[in-house]
């Protein structure tokens, strides 16, 4: 999903429909995304192990 969304937003970026402060805005925002979205993978793995042992 992430890989597409830059895609899309390098294509824009190359027609100049993007300006380079907010592509910088959008690429750290995708970034910071992806990272929590793994950790809170991991916490619900997390709490799944605690709350319900061997399933």
């Amino acid at each position: 999903m992430v890989n597409d969304l830059n895609r899309r937003h390098i294509k824009r970026l190359k027609k100049g429909g993007a300006k380079t402060r907010h592509s910088i805005l959008y690429f750290s925002f995708l970034t910071h995304s992806q990272e929590i979205a793994e950790e809170l993978v991991q916490l619900l793995k997390g709490y799944n192990e605690t709350f319900h042992p061997g399933e």
